[in-house]
């Protein structure tokens, strides 16, 4: 990963994200450039809609850029190492913004902070961050405002059994277990019991084997019918501490649920941990 996008609206969640970027850029040895979306303010009445000229846009365009230039400095002052900060500010919606941007410039992550104590469904249900999880071609990198870069020592893979289309799909997520010598814990999730052991030896031999075959990799199956109760219930039982956790949103699938169904409100992870989301 060389090119991190690191959009921001100047919240403290967003400035956090920046903080944590920019570590994981320096230890990456990767560029890292700030992005603003702003949406054109309107005005309507009953008798008219009043939209801002090309001059009153430049000049909202002129002042964010100068925010922009203040928080490079800010992130500069935070961590020396990192160098040569770009920043961009364009007028739009701003998940499609983010998108078209990320994809054009050829960007290999996106951090964005989650807002919240804690990844909730219902506080990023509707979200920037939450359409990017589930539509951005690029692997989405979301950070609560309390999470602080140590590393990737321990990466919690929850995985659906749904074969990889993408042979490439695993990619971002070898390339950061290499770099930081992570050990990746596999875990498939089911509520058949009487499954576990032909379960969990399709995982290692069928589904990930080749893709994951130079990874310092473990696997694990275990019951739970529901899937955030057992994510937690696994990370208790460990005796190291998760540094992240990486789902892949799939048609169809749990994960993808979580972003965009109204019934899944209700359910949170309770815990905060970064969270990488990738795409088949």
């Amino acid at each position: 990963m060389k090119k991190i996008l690191i959009p921001t609206d100047f919240s403290e969640t967003s400035k956090n994200a920046l903080k944590y970027g920019a570590d994981l850029a320096v230890a990456l040895g990767a560029q890292i450039d700030i992005l603003h979306v702003f949406q054109i303010p309107v005005s309507v009445s009953d008798s008219y809609v009043y939209i801002p000229d090309q001059e009153e846009i430049d000049g909202i365009t002129k002042a964010h850029l100068a925010e922009l230039e203040l928080i490079i400095k800010e992130i500069q002052q935070y961590n020396p190492q990192v160098k040569n900060i770009q920043a961009a500010c364009v007028s739009g919606i701003p998940f499609e913004e983010i998108k078209e941007y990320s994809k054009k410039q050829s960007y290999d992550l996106i951090i964005m902070g989650l807002q919240g104590l804690g990844f909730v469904a219902r506080h990023i249900l509707g979200s920037t961050t939450a359409k990017l999880f589930t539509k951005s071609e690029i692997p989405v990198l979301g950070i609560h405002k309390h999470n602080e870069f140590k590393g990737f020592k321990h990466i919690l893979f929850s995985y659906d059994m749904i074969p990889f289309e993408n042979d490439h799909a695993l990619k971002p997520l070898v390339d950061l277990s290499h770099f930081f010598h992570s050990h990746i814990h596999v875990l498939n999730i089911t509520d058949k019991a009487e499954e576990l052991t032909q379960m969990n030896e399709m995982l290692e031999a069928k589904y990930l084997k080749p893709s994951l075959v130079n990874s310092n990799t473990s696997y694990h199956t275990i019951t739970n019918s529901d899937l955030i109760s057992g994510i937690e219930k696994f990370i208790k039982t460990q005796t190291h501490e998760i540094d992240l956790l990486t789902i892949f949103p799939r048609k169809h699938n749990i994960f993808s649920q979580l972003f965009i169904n109204s019934a899944s409100k209700d359910l949170a992870f309770h815990f905060d941990l970064p969270l990488l989301v990738n795409h088949d």
